[in-house]
């Protein structure tokens, strides 16, 4: 069994042109995970190319459906049917899978959630997702790890500026293992 695997969807020209430091991407892609031994994974939408990816994936996945009729799936299911890709035999063959990609609150989360829910060790990396430019401005940001307790810090400077139940909401998605965040700590928060 292999140890460990990046996992980037929907890395399309669409979502990355919007990011304005490609560079800065694909070098925290390379530092985090395949300096690290990581093999790396793209599954992309059939027929999109990967011009902003610098880094060569081991394993390329082409999902069923174009970009275009992906967002038509959306419009008319509210979402992707995700599971045909953790049907992928590929992810079998490793320990722990790093899920990364577009969009972080969307695919990227369902499918991570997926394969929780398969006894797979995941976890999400919300650096690399659609959140990328706003994460990189936070002084604790470090482009070699990836660290959720800077993200509940920052979470907190909105504990008495949010009604207290819309708080309370936000935290207990953290609550989700795929966040790799200390349960008590955020029960802590909540309180």
């Amino acid at each position: 069994m292999k140890e460990n695997l990046l996992l980037l969807l929907f890395p399309c020209n669409d979502y990355l042109k919007d990011i304005k430091h490609h560079d800065l991407f694909n070098e925290c892609i390379n530092e985090r995970y395949i300096k690290n031994g990581y093999d790396f994974c793209v599954v992309n939408y059939k027929n999109s190319k990967l011009d902003y990816i610098l880094n060569k994936s081991n394993i390329l996945i082409e999902y069923n459906l174009t970009e275009e009729e992906s967002h038509k799936e959306i419009i008319n299911n509210g979402k992707l049917n995700i599971e045909s890709i953790y049907k992928n035999t590929v992810f079998n063959s490793y320990k722990q899978i790093v899920v990364s990609g577009f969009c972080c609150f969307n695919c990227v989360k369902e499918l991570a959630n997926v394969l929780y829910s398969k006894n797979y060790n995941v976890q999400l990396d919300a650096d690399l997702t659609d959140l990328f430019d706003a994460n990189i401005i936070d002084d604790k940001w470090d482009i070699s790890n990836f660290s959720y307790n800077s993200k509940i810090e920052k979470l907190l400077l909105y504990k008495n500026k949010l009604p207290k139940s819309i708080f309370k909401n936000l935290m207990q998605e953290y609550l989700n293992p795929i966040w790799n965040i200390n349960k008590n700590l955020i029960e802590e928060i909540i309180k």
